[in-house]
């Protein structure tokens, strides 16, 4: 399930079948984040960084998930 929900907001944030959402993208990538997926904390961390998808600017939790991600293997970090 984390795949699909990272899958999804990668949709959003794309516009790829689904209208261009960067709100709804952050919102999946939390859910799969929080079971997991490591694309999806790495994603999440980048929106943190860049304050994108309402969320505020937190370079703190940027760092925190961009780590968590590396440890888990995401090979963008």
């Amino acid at each position: 399930m984390p795949r699909a929900q990272f899958s999804l907001g990668e949709a959003y944030e794309n516009g790829i079948g689904l209208p261009k959402d960067d709100v709804e993208a952050v919102t999946w990538w939390e859910k799969a984040a929080n079971l997991g997926n490591a694309d999806a904390q790495y994603d999440l961390g980048v929106a943190y960084a860049n304050g994108n998808g309402g969320l505020a600017k937190d370079d703190a939790s940027s760092l925190r998930l961009v780590s968590k991600s590396s440890r888990s293997g995401e090979s963008r970090s």
